[in-house]
């Protein structure tokens, strides 16, 4: 019996020495140039969304609101000891907002929901107002430039409190466009989608550019629905066909995202932060000492180049290429664990997000094209149509679905505008004759012949 417990701890010894012997050090991407330098000021729009989550009586354009802003992300406050206790005091994104998540939360008809609950959201808009104002100040930022610094501890958006603001500003719109005034609210709409494609299209890190893509989403939905509403849809569809124009990949993908994203998993490796940092929860004591003992720095940076690589070739080609962009994962395998098993799951651990990002990017991408051309096809055709006629039009507009490479399709029985979307059939939806479940649908109500 003692033989066998020496052989345990004899392997055990060997498998620690081996994750010892790690490469030589990654030179790392060299190539992938820095974002330009963005001021955190209130004339920045992203600034003015970090001010959203302030108490009432903050004044989030003085001098030391923003200053206190300014400091939390910068790396020498990050490196202080008492930076946890500032970054609780001072950073307004803290608070949580339970009543508007309980009013806000719909997936299914956002639209009708706000509608039924006119009074309880109409009391939400006045008691929080102040936000209301703040939102509309943020729309109106001719920039939105994300300052985030790549690092673990650098302070983030909450995605929940992003997305909750935006629906708020959302029931607002869609309350204006029954009770006041259609054309206004349709102009609320496209500035609150101009603004989040800027987001989208600047942010460095891919809790921000989620949070955008989340927002925009939403926003086109209820713009598709509103679009469609008795008796509104003529004057609405001219002005947005005015306002919203195509939308190129260039206008909301920039390689800012992977320049924060790669660097802040870079800097918490190589400044040794990696250690004091647990992904699946705080005060993981066990995983810790597993990192110490395991990971191999070296090596994961070696991982995290490659994977730039790949998603830099990859991410600008639309999925009707063939691009179905798959990560490269290295806790595969049934002796995965024996030589770096730390540093593989710390890489693992993030691509699920990067593969989800790929598909929500050209999602939202065929949403807007929907959107736009729904407007355009009832602009064009003014009053009673066929969906021959429509699905003419579509083939010689030029708009290309991003999942099948091939023109949009409407539906005339549904009276939709649709996308074969991602998971679409074998033969890329091009030549069916039904509209495939996971279609991407946008309602076109025109009138009939």
């Amino acid at each position: 019996m003692i033989w066998v417990f020496g052989a345990a701890l004899g392997l055990l010894a060997v498998w620690l020495a081996v994750n010892q012997l790690d490469t030589t050090p990654s030179a790392g991407e060299s190539d992938l140039a820095a974002p330009r330098p963005a001021a955190l000021s209130p004339e920045n729009g992203f600034c003015r969304l970090v001010t959203l989550c302030a108490e009432p009586d903050e004044d989030v354009t003085g001098p030391a609101f923003v200053e206190w802003i300014r400091q939390l992300n910068d790396p020498q406050t990050m490196a202080r000891d008492d930076y946890p206790e500032l970054f609780h005091t001072h950073w307004p994104g803290t608070r949580t907002f339970e009543d508007l998540q309980e009013i806000l939360g719909a997936e299914d008809d956002f639209y009708g929901a706000c509608l039924r609950q006119a009074e309880p959201m109409r009391e939400r808009i006045e008691t929080y107002g102040y936000i209301l104002d703040r939102y509309a100040w943020m729309l109106q930022a001719e920039t939105v430039e994300d300052t985030t610094y790549p690092h673990y501890q650098a302070p983030v958006l909450s995605l929940l409190n992003t997305r909750l603001f935006s629906r708020l500003y959302l029931a607002e719109a869609i309350l204006v466009a029954r009770d006041v005034d259609p054309e206004r609210a349709a102009d609320m709409l496209l500035d609150h989608i101009r603004f989040h494609r800027l987001l989208v299209r600047n942010a460095r890190m891919l809790i921000h550019n989620l949070a955008g893509l989340a927002c925009l989403a939403d926003s086109l939905r209820v713009l598709a629905v509103f679009m469609n509403q008795p008796g509104r849809t003529a004057d609405v569809c001219s002005h947005v066909a005015n306002r919203l124009p195509p939308l190129q990949l260039a206008d909301i993908y920039l390689e800012n995202l992977w320049w924060g994203e790669y660097n802040y998993s870079r800097n918490s490796i190589m400044d040794g932060s990696v250690y004091d940092y647990d992904p699946f929860g705080e005060g993981d004591f066990p995983f810790n000492v597993f990192k110490y003992l395991t990971l191999q720095r070296n090596r994961t940076l070696g991982y995290l180049d490659d994977s730039l690589a790949q998603v830099r070739t990859e991410f600008p080609h639309p999925p009707y290429e063939g691009h179905e962009w798959t990560p490269r994962l290295h806790t595969t395998g049934g002796f995965w664990w024996l030589n770096n098993a730390a540093g593989k799951i710390i890489h693992d651990f993030c691509l699920p997000s990067m593969k989800s990002f790929y598909s929500l990017l050209y999602e939202m991408m065929a949403t807007h094209d929907r959107v736009r051309l729904a407007a355009q096809a009832y602009v064009h055709f003014g009053t009673g149509t066929t969906a021959t006629d429509v699905q003419a039009y579509l083939d010689s507009e030029g708009s290309v679905d991003p999942f099948s490479g091939q023109p949009y399709r409407f539906d005339g029985e549904e009276r939709v505008l649709y996308s074969v979307g991602p998971r679409r059939p074998a033969d890329r939806g091009i030549v069916t004759r039904f509209i495939p479940e996971t279609a991407i649908r946008v309602p076109c109500v025109l009138p009939a012949p």
